[in-house]
Order: structure tokens, then C-alpha cells, then sequence
């Protein structure tokens, strides 16, 4: 009991004073957030790219699933995350453009590899745009799943500017400038019309009323 709250979850009693946590009746307590449940997955997981995946890839981890990382990076002075990555997953491929760290080359030189490597069935990617349309491309032709956190502009962030907008096809079949800022980053990147990012396609939903904007 005390005459100011001593700490976080200290609650004021009808008598003016505060108790702690522990001596809240349990009709007053807030009620505990539902625990998430991990479905286990069956497949095998390829990551690409670096820490805006790490998260994803803890929790994969701790339930069961295999994991592979590819990082890559312009030069060697440029990579980051790696070394966190390799005490952590273990399966890291590192590529960089000039060849002064890991593999010389591009992401994409060595994801069809480690895609076979690991047997994966599920490709996560996240990096410039054109890395992304050539994930997308592989992913494809191997028939697998790929989903990309895409790198837009984002001028506001919050889904007013339409500087984000991407060409995406609906469930419906239709595609439609979808706001990468509220309705993304994350993609499944056979939605994604790669070829018309940047440009009106004219069966774009609404593309009539844009013309000439």
C-alpha cells in the first residue's frame, strides 16, 4: 500500500491508495492478450536479404523448419547482418557484386542453387525492385511460393500521396494500383505485375480515369 504508484501496474483502491499488481482482484485485472499459436510448417524456408527478415525467421526456427539465408550486397563494406545470421541459422550464402566477400555475383546468381540445396518451397524476399522481379521469376519457374517486402517510395506513409501505388492483381483476377505504404510491403510476388511497375497498364482498374493525369 502506498500514497503514489510505485511502479508500473500499481492501481488506486476505492480508499484513495495504491497496492501493487499482485493484490488486484482478479475481476479488475486486464485480461491477458491470446498467445499466438505456431503452426509448424512441412516445407523447407529460403530467406533472402537480411535483418527485416530475422524476426521471421527466429520464429521459424524455434518451431521446426529448416532455414536458408542469402544476403548479398554491392561490396564487402556493405554487408550487414551476416555474421548475426551465421551464429543464428547457420545456412548463410553471402554474394557481393565485386566479389570481395562471399560469392561474386548477385543474390539471384546463387538462389536457384540454394533453393535446391534445401529443397525449399517457400522463397522471402526483400531488396531493390529488380532483385525482386528476378526472385519472382524463379520462384515461378520452379513453381514455389515467394512472397517480397517491396522497396517503394514512400513519401507520406500513411497511404494519401500514391507514390507507393504498385500494379497488383486481385483474388478477382483484376489489377489495380494497390498502396504499397497501408496495403503492404509485403506482396505475394506472383501478384505483382513486374513489367508495369512504374507504368499505367491500360486494363488497369480505373486506368481510364487516370489517362491524362
Amino acid at each position: 500500500m502506498s500514497l503514489t504508484a510505485q511502479g508500473p501496474g500499481w492501481w488506486m483502491a476505492s480508499d484513495g491508495k495504491f497496492y501493487p499488481p499482485e493484490q488486484m482482484p482478479t475481476a479488475q485485472r486486464p485480461a491477458e492478450p491470446p498467445k499466438k499459436k505456431f503452426y509448424k510448417r512441412v516445407w523447407f524456408w529460403l530467406l533472402i536479404a537480411v535483418v527485416v527478415l530475422f524476426g521471421g525467421c527466429s520464429a521459424l526456427l524455434a518451431g521446426g523448419s529448416p532455414v536458408e539465408f542469402v544476403i548479398g550486397a554491392s561490396t564487402a563494406s556493405r554487408l550487414f547482418g551476416e555474421i548475426v545470421v551465421q551464429r543464428s541459422v547457420g545456412n548463410v550464402t553471402v554474394t557481393t557484386d565485386d566479389g570481395t566477400a562471399g560469392s561474386a555475383g548477385l543474390v539471384t546468381d546463387v538462389l536457384p542453387a540454394a533453393i535446391e540445396r534445401v529443397n525449399a518451397e517457400v522463397v522471402y524476399g526483400c531488396g531493390p525492385m529488380p532483385m525482386l522481379a528476378a526472385v519472382a521469376a524463379i520462384a515461378r519457374t520452379r513453381a514455389i511460393h515467394a512472397q517480397v517486402a517491396v522497396e517503394e517510395a514512400m513519401a507520406c506513409g500513411i497511404g494519401v500521396c500514391m507514390t507507393c501505388v504498385l500494379p497488383v492483381r486481385g483474388e478477382d483476377g483484376r489489377s489495380r494500383f494497390v498502396r504499397s505504404c497501408v496495403e503492404g510491403p509485403v506482396f505475394d510476388a506472383d501478384r505483382i505485375r513486374w513489367d508495369d511497375v512504374g507504368r499505367l497498364p491500360v486494363d488497369l482498374v480505373g486506368a481510364d480515369a487516370m489517362a491524362g493525369h
